[in-house]
């Protein structure tokens, strides 16, 4: 079953205030254990030092193809520009 690696970094500066908006980044994996060996290396390196004034934090998240579907706010049967038969 294919599962999604949802990444998200964060960058703060010292004082607390966010700096943009965050970052996103997602991979697919064949299956769930890949998927979470690489979201355990990832996040081994945050929080993260970028210079004396900012720092970077991140979040992570292995997702089914059903959970990443309606995260991305479309049904898992459907494809992307297809009208749903409703």
């Amino acid at each position: 079953m294919m599962t999604y690696l949802v990444k998200v970094i964060f960058i703060y500066s010292t004082f607390g205030v966010p700096l943009g908006n965050p970052v996103y980044m997602i991979e697919d994996y064949p299956n769930a254990e890949l998927c979470e060996a690489y979201k355990q290396k990832f996040m081994n390196v945050f929080p993260q030092d970028l210079s004396l004034e900012y720092k970077a934090f991140a979040q992570s998240t292995c997702m089914t193809q059903e959970e990443f579907a309606e995260f991305m706010g479309q049904s898992p049967d459907t494809e992307e520009g297809t009208p749903s038969p409703e």
